[in-house]
């Protein structure tokens, strides 16, 4: 993040803002080294930005009809009593409790941590 930082700071003035990912990494370094710079910038992780943007109430209803499709593909094994994903199509695209697999955070999007630095061209 800090080196796309510095890549950043040279076309800041031609652009409105600056979109950072996993900045929570890192015991918060990014967000310090953005106040220490005196850089205007907003946090997805603050209570308000959350409460605003609750994604997680409007992505519910197709979150629900995936786990339920999913689902149909998780069984219990019974020598095991384990639940294992049964088709081949789902393995690694679901857990034994039929949640969806997916990098970088796809599954949550309210679980985003990104700081958003106010560029040049403002207003």
């Amino acid at each position: 993040r800090a080196t796309a930082y510095e890549t950043f700071r040279t076309v800041k003035r031609h652009v409105t803002l600056g979109v950072f990912d996993d900045t929570n990494l890192d015991r918060g370094s990014f967000p310090a080294l953005l106040r220490a710079r005196g850089e205007v910038a907003w946090h997805t992780w603050d209570c308000e930005f959350m409460s605003a943007h609750d994604d997680t109430r409007v992505l519910k209803p197709f979150s629900d009809e995936m786990r339920r499709t999913l689902l149909r593909a998780v069984r219990t094994d019974p020598n095991s009593g384990k639940r294992r994903v049964l088709s081949r199509l789902f393995k690694g695209v679901i857990d034994y409790q039929g949640r969806p697999i997916f990098h970088g955070g796809m599954e949550d999007l309210s679980r985003f941590h990104l700081s958003i630095v106010q560029g040049g061209v403002w207003g």
